[in-house]
């Protein structure tokens, strides 16, 4: 058995900055600003896409409900 000790500080204190958006989506289709600059990437290979058309999913299971539903 290998013996260990926590080490000081490690997951003990919260971090000095916390904020609720580091955990929390504000949007259900994903961020905003990066639903932009998907769109303006797509833009530029040649698709016409729109920031509203873009879904940030945690996986592609995630993404299914949303587009057949």
């Amino acid at each position: 058995m290998v013996r260990s000790a926590p080490r000081s500080g490690y997951f003990v204190r919260p971090p000095r900055r916390t904020s609720l958006s580091m955990v929390t989506a504000a949007q259900p289709r994903g961020n905003a600003l990066l639903r932009a600059v998907l769109a303006k990437r797509a833009l530029a290979v040649g698709l016409a896409v729109s920031p509203d058309d873009v879904q940030i999913t945690h996986g592609c299971v995630e993404a299914l409900p949303t587009r057949y539903a």
